[in-house]
């Protein structure tokens, strides 16, 4: 009997112990996806802030975002490791705008648009312009530039037709190249103010026509 009751008392003390574990296991399972769920964070519908600041690990600022002086204008910058703006979004009054630049902080490329007008230039490593292209209402044109900012070569559009120009340093010698109308004219004048005109010039009837005029712009020759 005591044998028996022995082990009805062991089998209890199991059977207790089992109960209380399924319990506990019970409350755990239950408790387990609870555990993974966070409360979320409230989201604001709105932020507002005259400046943002955006830093890296170091915090060092890497972009910048801000409504610049009276308010007129509002920028977005983006810098590199050294701290230079190599990248920035403009809106102004005359119109948005944007701006890359080199790791020595020069303007290198500029992007610009306004009500009547878009233009993109480039610069060398000298923020000297070195290529201009620009649409200004009825017209376009593609410049290019040498050391000193001159303009050496440009190809244009206007209501009168295409042309494109060729000039020396100083901008005395040139040659011109365009269409007038139907017709194709040819323009050459050397640094004294000589020139050669080929073409649809001096209300010429027709391309088949020369002119040679001297510095005066007076005609020396002609034909037909």
């Amino acid at each position: 009997m005591d044998t028996l009751m022995d082990r009805v008392d062991k089998l209890e003390r199991q059977n207790r112990s089992l109960r209380r574990f399924v319990v506990a296991l019970s409350i755990l399972a239950a408790c387990v996806p609870l555990m993974g769920q966070v409360p979320s964070p409230s989201v604001a519908d709105e932020i507002r802030a005259r400046r943002v600041v955006i830093v890296d690990d170091k915090g060092r600022v890497r972009a910048d975002l801000a409504v610049l002086g009276d308010g007129s204008a509002v920028a977005l910058d983006f810098r590199d490791e050294a701290g230079q703006i190599r990248a920035e979004l403009v809106h102004s009054k005359e119109g948005p705008a944007l701006i890359l630049g080199d790791g020595s902080g020069q303007v290198r490329a500029a992007l610009e648009a306004g009500d009547d007008r878009v233009g993109l230039t480039l610069k060398d490593s000298n923020g000297k312009r070195r290529l201009g292209l620009a649409a200004v209402k009825d017209q376009s044109g593609l410049q290019l530039f040498d050391e000193a900012e001159t303009v050496q070569a440009s190809l244009g559009l206007r209501k009168t037709g295409p042309a494109l120009s060729l000039r020396n340093g100083n901008e005395k010698a040139f040659a011109i190249l365009g269409i007038l109308g139907d017709d194709p004219s040819l323009r050459l004048e050397d640094v004294r103010g000589n020139s050669a005109w080929l073409g649809a010039m001096e209300n010429a009837s027709s391309a088949a026509h020369l002119f040679l005029k001297d510095k005066q712009s007076e005609k020396t020759w002609q034909a037909p």
